[in-house]
C-alpha cells in the first residue's frame, strides 16, 4: 500500500528533485469538493542512484494523468544505500526490466529491495560501447566520434532490437507494479524506453522530449567534477561529459528513424512492437 500524505507543500507535477533525509516513499493528495490531485516526486531522494525517476504526473493529450509511483527510469543499482533499498521497498517496487548486457549485469551486480519478485533481463548491447572503445574515444578528445556514436546507438535501438523492446511493453502491460526499467546511465536505452512509452500513453512530444533531457540534471556532472574524479584534461573531460549525457539530437535521430520506417511512432508501437495501448492507458493513467 503506498503511502498517501494530504500536504499543502507545492509538491509540484514537475519537480525534479526532493530532500535526502526522506526514509519513505510519499504521494501527496490535495482535496477539494469537486476534485482529488495526486502529486510526487519527479527525482527520487537515493544516495546510489541520481537519476531514479517518477514517470508519474505527466498530462497526456486526453487530459488525463499519468499515475504516480507506477512507472520508474534509473540507471544501474549496484551502489544503492541500506537507507536506499528500504526507500524502494515502501513504494513497493515489485518488478524491475534491466537492459544492461551479461557483461555490464556482472561487472556492477543489482540490490534488490526486498519486494521486487519480478527481474526481467532484456540485454542491449548498444552499438561499440566497450571500455576500451570508450576510453580511446576519451583519450583522443573526440567529441565528433562520440556524438556520432550516440546518434548512431538510438538508429540501432530503433532498427535492431525491437524485440528486446516488444518483450518490455509485453511485461509493463502484464507484470505487477510499481515497476522500474533501467540500463547503466538510464539514459539511451533506458531514455527511449521512457520515451515510447510515454508517447503510448498520450504525452506530448515535448513533454516526452523534457522527460528524456531531465537525465543532464539528475546526473549533475559539469567538466570540472569530471576532470577531478577521472585526472583529465579540459578536451578529454568535455567528452566522457557528453558520454555520460544526453542531447535532443539523440532523441531526435530515434523518431526521425521511426518516422521515416513506420510514418509515426503509434505505428511504429502497434505494428511493430504489438502494443496495446488501451491497456496501458487503462493500467497506468488516472
Amino acid at each position: 500500500m503506498q503511502n498517501l500524505k494530504k500536504d499543502n507543500c507545492g509538491t509540484q507535477g514537475n519537480v525534479i528533485s526532493s530532500e535526502k533525509n526522506q526514509n519513505s516513499f510519499e504521494l501527496y493528495i490535495s482535496k477539494t469538493d469537486t476534485e482529488t490531485t495526486v502529486k510526487g516526486l519527479r527525482q527520487l531522494p537515493l544516495d546510489g542512484q541520481s537519476n531514479f525517476r517518477d514517470l508519474g504526473g505527466y498530462k497526456t493529450v486526453d487530459q488525463k494523468t499519468v499515475k504516480w509511483g507506477q512507472l520508474f527510469r534509473s540507471g544501474q543499482l549496484s551502489n544503492l544505500t541500506d537507507k536506499d533499498l528500504h526507500y524502494l521497498s515502501t513504494i513497493p517496487l515489485k518488478t524491475i526490466i534491466d537492459f544492461r548486457s551479461e557483461e555490464e549485469s556482472k561487472e556492477q551486480v543489482t540490490l534488490l529491495p526486498p519486494t521486487v519478485s519480478n527481474e526481467v533481463l532484456l540485454p542491449i548491447k548498444p552499438g561499440n560501447l566497450s571500455k576500451n572503445n570508450v576510453m580511446q574515444i576519451v583519450m583522443d578528445a573526440n567529441d565528433v566520434l562520440a556524438n556520432k556514436l550516440l546518434v548512431d546507438i538510438n538508429e540501432q535501438l530503433v532498427l535492431h532490437n525491437q524485440d528486446e523492446y516488444k518483450a518490455f511493453f509485453k511485461e509493463v502491460e502484464r507484470a505487477d507494479a510499481p515497476l522500474m526499467f533501467n540500463c547503466t546511465a538510464g539514459k539511451d536505452r533506458t531514455g527511449l524506453a521512457a520515451a515510447l512509452l510515454l508517447t503510448a500513453l498520450g504525452v506530448d512530444k515535448e513533454t516526452v522530449r523534457e522527460d528524456y533531457l531531465l537525465t543532464n540534471h539528475c546526473v549533475s556532472l559539469n567538466t570540472l567534477n569530471i576532470q577531478e574524479q577521472f585526472d583529465l584534461n579540459d578536451d578529454q573531460a568535455n567528452v566522457l561529459l557528453t558520454l555520460f549525457t544526453v542531447k535532443e539530437q539523440y532523441l531526435d535521430k530515434a523518431l526521425s528513424t521511426i518516422e521515416q520506417h513506420y510514418n509515426t511512432v503509434e505505428n511504429f508501437l502497434t505494428d511493430a512492437l504489438e502494443v496495446d495501448i488501451a491497456l496501458l492507458k487503462s493500467k497506468y493513467l488516472y
